[in-house]
């Protein structure tokens, strides 16, 4: 429903998932017609993702948001350890 608004016919989601060094890499990318009006969302939920990303990571660069004709897509990597990981185990 949300990724294709109105549009009813040739919608596709894509999905790849792989390990970039010691990271998790996915990549979801979907069409959507660019002549329907963007949703009046505030970007909220995405902001809570970078945030809690943060919170987990400690890095701002895990989450990419990407719009390109008529593809969206997203690019998210998940480090091996999280930020406590790291911490407990340097001490």
């Amino acid at each position: 429903q949300y990724a294709f608004g109105e549009k009813k016919e040739n919608g596709w989601i894509r999905l790849e998932c792989c390990t970039d060094g010691n990271e998790i890499l996915l990549v979801i990318q979907n069409n959507f017609d660019p002549t329907i009006p963007a949703s009046s969302g505030h970007g909220i939920g995405l902001k809570n993702i970078r945030k809690r990303l943060f919170l987990l990571y400690d890095r701002d660069d895990l989450l990419q948001v990407n719009r390109k004709e008529d593809i969206f897509e997203v690019i998210l990597r998940l480090p091996e350890r999280r930020r406590e990981e790291k911490e407990y185990d340097q001490q």
